[in-house]
């Protein structure tokens, strides 16, 4: 679509105004200091040095008056609300050479009309070695305008792209917010929250998955790890309608331990837990994790938020009732993400694990690697986890261990950074 002519009338009105009250007077200032004053008296010799001293002066000028004429077209084109596109960066372009011609054209007739004008004969060798040169500081001149409009235009490139990012969270939020209101509740007489979760990687839909689709599960839980065990969603984003829990009661494993353990790069929750127990702190664990956090846009934070209205009330009128769930005699207490990890080390105690080396550390520069002889656990403490194999008994800090399940083999497998 050609640029509309009166906005590049504008771009030349903005710059002719600029040129008048800045660029020409600052070049006057300097052609005028003592330092660089052109001599001016017909008695004086004129010399390939002060002919070369003025061609400088006189670039200066092309190339503050280049930039400026640059940045004018730019604003203009903003202004007006359009895209600064390549074909924007064309007619900056010409606009540029255009200038950088008048100014080479000014500049060599008046240094060779000096030497004429003193009835100095001009070396021809002289002559064409200001015109090189002259010509070779201008296209530098040029190639920095080019560089001003390409970094312009990546600019406007990377807002697009931003403004299409956008885009897609509310198409993928307003996915999860349908698959919420599939969700199916506990038969138990309390409210519960409605929730929906959409796995997306690469722009692709991996999974959709809500609350109860598969009975007392999560949909976190059911959208990766029901349907898409097998498959690699690391650095995928997860649109969630609600804060991931960070409590389970043993032996499930919170939703927000599952996101980091898989991997994801990004998830943008609806709105946060009205469970004083875990709101707030989902989104903490995700981003001390490394994994970024964003929120659905605003107006469909508030459907999210009229979605679950029930549930919320109920959390803010009956906060011992969220805590201390109902038939739970005596009330469980809830696990330190390590009293979790022990526990599920512990449940498999003289069974066995699949272990594999897993090293963090960047000394180590060998590849993970998975233990070659069948090994069982032998104990777990606060401090240390104790294997026994084929080589006899091992044990590892409890810290250097990462614990998460063997797909393949439906067991647990441990990852050992014992490096």
């Amino acid at each position: 679509m050609p640029l509309d002519p009166e906005v590049v009338q504008c771009a030349r009105t903005l710059f002719e105004h600029r040129f008048e009250e800045e660029i020409r007077p600052a070049h006057n200032a300097r052609l005028f200091e003592p330092r660089t004053k052109f001599p001016v008296s017909p008695e004086l010799p004129f010399s390939g040095a002060e002919a070369q001293r003025f061609l400088g002066l006189q670039v200066q000028f092309a190339k503050d008056a280049s930039v400026a004429q640059a940045e004018c077209f730019v604003d203009a084109i903003k202004r007006a609300g359009l895209r600064f596109d390549n074909e924007a960066l064309m007619i900056g372009l010409d606009n540029t050479k255009e200038l950088l011609n008048k100014h080479k054209h000014s500049a060599t007739n008046t240094v060779f009309s000096g030497f004429a004008h003193r009835g100095q004969q001009i070396d021809p060798r002289l002559k064409s070695g200001i015109e090189q040169d002259l010509d070779a500081k201008l296209r530098r001149v040029h190639d920095s305008v080019l560089r001003l409009l390409k970094s312009k235009l990546a600019e406007e490139i990377l807002a697009t792209k931003g403004e299409a990012n956008t885009s897609d969270d509310k198409v993928f939020a307003r996915m999860a917010i349908e698959q919420a209101r599939k969700s199916i509740s506990e038969n138990d007489g309390r409210p519960r929250p409605k929730v929906g979760a959409v796995v997306v990687k690469d722009g692709k839909v991996l999974s959709t998955a809500h609350r109860g689709e598969q009975p007392a599960n999560h949909a976190e839980y059911i959208a990766l790890e029901k349907k898409l065990s097998d498959e690699a969603v690391a650095g995928a984003t997860v649109y969630t309608t609600l804060e991931p829990c960070t409590t389970r009661n043993h032996p499930k494993i919170p939703c927000v331990e599952r996101l980091i353990e898989r991997r994801v790069a990004r998830v943008v929750i609806g709105m946060l837990d009205p469970d004083d127990r875990i709101s707030g702190r989902g989104q903490r664990r995700l981003r001390k994790a490394g994994v970024i956090t964003d929120f659905f846009p605003d107006e469909l934070m508030k459907e999210v938020e009229e979605l679950n209205r029930e549930f919320t009330r109920f959390c803010e009128e009956n906060p011992q009732a969220v805590a201390q769930p109902q038939h739970a005699q005596p009330v469980p207490k809830v696990l330190s993400l390590s009293e979790q990890k022990i526990a599920t080390i512990l449940s498999y105690k003289g069974k066995p694990v699949t272990v594999m080396n897993y090293p963090k550390s960047v000394k180590y520069q060998g590849s993970d690697s998975f233990w070659p002889y069948e090994t069982i656990v032998e104990d777990c403490t606060p401090l240390f986890v104790t294997l026994k194999g084929a080589g006899g008994e091992q044990s590892f800090p409890l810290d250097q261990v990462d614990v998460n399940f063997d797909n393949e083999k439906k067991r647990l497998r441990l990852q050992i950074d014992r490096y």
